[in-house]
């Protein structure tokens, strides 16, 4: 095997390895070598201004560790090295270097960097569009000679050309996995001159693989079957959907189905999602919609009739006794002093609610019960009596507990017993450490038992069955918060393989907690807890997310593109106006140097386009109003910001044609 040695040249290091612009190709393409990981931070750096960049700059660029992009770009030179096996690349000190395969380096000032060798750009650009391809959109019918095959296509996962493999092979070998298919059938209705035609779509899929040269396996998405009408005649057996109005037409409903699903499919495996991406595009929303999903509820209403999400916002001052626990002031009943006592915070008080709802065989109607009792000592109180329970007659104190009042005896004796009190002897527990009144306590609750239906307390057990009974947790702004001080000992119990029981924890005030709380002997997250975080990549009011926390995260970015949804219904008027002002704006974005996808405008902003619908020029106002502000930001700390603003502004408004690789 050759030893190509590395040489320092006027600065830069650089060493002769002779692979070829066709050898790069191949090996761009080689699916055995090349992972997505590979791929992106490759796109990455050819992205850059001749094609050129230091990984420090890279990963403040994306949010992410600089050691990414270096760590990434050795292995990738590894694999090439071990798949050409001709030659072993030695550097100046003596030890093997690997980056100087696909790139020529120098420090420029205190950092180094990097630059694809000229070779692997004329490759890269050759081959990106292959691994950025656009999802293309097809329409076939399902009748062979009379016959339908509607049915075993759907069984079978599949689309067969019906004819002989020449006709409609051209078009046919266009297709690839990922692109949209649907199975269609046309008819007419009514008779001459007022005869009209239809469309009808019965199903939608995702080509899955290319099984020979007239079939195509395909994953069907369920989707109800419907009718379209003022559409073109898409009669032929199989034909390519172009338009922007068709596509959105046959294919939008599906496309966010099947956007949703594989949104809900990476939470349910992951149990933890971060939804990351530019301003705008959704995020939020989109984290309720899963949760809806998830949970199984239709309306925002019935999302919180049914109890089982909760959401809270990090911001900077955020902690651990907001989140998980700490001690919080209380006022001493019926006095005016201010005591302190350890309190849940919202995190884990959601995850009591959400173990109490996956507890089985359990009997406990405590609740129902109390409400009753003390509607019964109020209509007492109004009619002028005290309610007699056991040896005493009670009244109510200020905090609804049970309270006994002796006042005219010299000692004017009182004591209270709480919901709490009550609850304790209903378990049977020890309701105060000394046993003070704990037949009293018993024997309100043999009361409610006999005058309120309470039945006898039974312990339920922990269910692993989580289907019906799903709880998601929707930490908006996630990275705003220092996150290692929120959840603190959580690390561990919120990853995926430590959930239940298997993940318990002390938490720092596990020394007072009560002895009958369920997370008495350590907290740990229930298997049926879901949790998701929204970011906006660009946010810098935290660093960056703490990386034993992102290793918890399933990560799913989301594109301005994907979210376009939004606008349905909306503002169809400005639909597609709006579409074509959003992609010049973001593309201009993409083509400053220091700025990139992180920074693109998101549809929501074009959602004010409705409070402008009266004026002339609602796409003006919401320039001026809306985005010129988030722009100036961007652009605020760049060299010749004027001109960039000049230059973004005019792509808005669609004056000048963007540059598209």
């Amino acid at each position: 095997m050759e030893v190509k040695k590395v040489i320092k040249q006027d600065g830069e290091y650089i060493c002769e390895i002779d692979v070829s612009v066709n050898e790069w190709k191949e090996l761009l393409q080689d699916e055995t070598l090349m992972t997505n990981n590979y791929k992106d931070v490759l796109l990455k750096f050819l992205s850059e201004p001749e094609h050129k960049s230091t990984c420090k700059a890279l990963g403040e660029k994306y949010n992410v560790s600089p050691q990414s992009f270096n760590g990434t770009i050795t292995h990738f030179a590894k694999a090439v090295q071990k798949k050409l096996n001709r030659f072993e690349v030695i550097g100046t000190d003596g030890t093997p270097s690997y980056w100087i395969i696909p790139m020529s380096g120098k420090y420029a000032g205190e950092r180094f960097e990097w630059t694809i060798r000229p070779e692997l750009v004329e490759a890269l650009l050759a081959v990106k569009r292959k691994w950025t391809k656009t999802m293309r959109y097809f329409i076939g019918g399902f009748t062979w000679e009379g016959k339908s095959q509607f049915d075993r296509f759907i069984k079978e996962g599949i689309w067969e050309n019906g004819y002989e493999e020449e006709k409609y092979s051209d078009l046919f070998s266009q297709i690839s996995v990922g692109d949209m298919f649907a199975l269609k059938s046309t008819f007419v209705k009514g008779k001459k001159p007022n005869a009209k035609s239809y469309l009808r779509i019965k199903q939608i899929g995702i080509v899955t693989e290319l099984k020979s040269k007239s079939a195509i396996g395909i994953d069907w998405i369920n989707n109800d079957e419907f009718d379209l009408t003022d559409i073109k005649w898409y009669a032929n057996t199989l034909e390519e959907i172009v338009l922007e109005d068709d596509i959105k037409r046959i294919f939008g409903h599906a496309k966010n189905n099947q956007q949703m699903k594989s949104y809900i499919e990476l939470l349910q495996s992951n149990k933890n999602l971060v939804l990351t991406g530019a301003p705008g595009t959704g995020k939020t929303y989109l984290a309720k919609e899963i949760a809806k999903q998830i949970i199984g509820a239709k309306t925002d209403d019935e999302l919180k009739e049914k109890g089982q999400s909760a959401f809270v916002q990090f911001h900077p001052s955020y902690d651990y006794t907001d989140f998980v626990e700490g001690l919080r002031p209380f006022s001493v009943e019926d006095e005016e002093n201010i005591g302190f006592k350890r309190k849940d915070g919202v995190f884990k008080e959601f995850c009591k609610k959400a173990l109490k709802a996956n507890i089985s065989n359990e009997v406990d109607n405590f609740e129902e019960a109390w409400e009753e009792l003390l509607s019964v000592v109020r209509t007492n109180l109004a009619n002028g009596t005290l309610t007699k329970i056991g040896s005493w007659e009670y009244g109510l104190s200020t905090k609804d507990s049970l309270k006994y009042s002796s006042v005219d005896t010299p000692s004017q004796y009182n004591f209270t017993i709480t919901k709490q009190n009550v609850y304790d002897a209903y378990q049977n527990i020890k309701a105060r450490p000394s046993g003070a009144f704990q037949k009293d306590m018993e024997d309100v609750v043999e009361y409610m038992k006999q005058n309120q239906s309470l039945k006898d307390f039974q312990e339920g057990t922990i269910s692993n069955e989580t289907e019906n009974n799903k709880y998601v947790f929707i930490i908006d702004e996630i990275n705003r918060a220092e996150i290692s001080k929120v959840f603190g000992e959580l690390f561990f119990s919120i990853d995926p393989g430590y959930r239940g029981e298997k993940g318990k924890v002390k938490t720092q005030y596990a020394n007072l907690q009560d002895a009958d709380d369920v997370f008495a002997d350590g907290f740990f997250v229930p298997e049926n807890v879901y949790i998701i975080g929204t970011m906006n990549d660009i946010d810098r009011s935290v660093e960056s997310m703490d990386f034993a926390m992102r290793r918890r995260f399933a990560w799913k970015e989301i594109k301005a593109e994907d979210r376009i949804s939004m606008w349905d219904g909306r503002i169809d008027k400005w639909n597609n106006e709006a579409h074509k002002r959003m992609n010049s704006l973001n593309k201009a974005i993409e083509n400053v140097q220091g700025l990139g996808s992180a920074y693109h405008i998101g549809p929501a902003y074009f959602l004010k386009l409705e409070n402008y619908q009266n004026e002339t020029n609602p796409f003006g106002s919401l320039w001026n109003n809306h985005l010129e502000g988030v722009v100036f930001e961007y652009l605020r700390s760049l060299p010749d910001s004027e001109e960039l603003m000049s230059k973004l502004k005019n792509a808005y408004n669609n004056l000048t044609d963007v540059e598209n690789d």
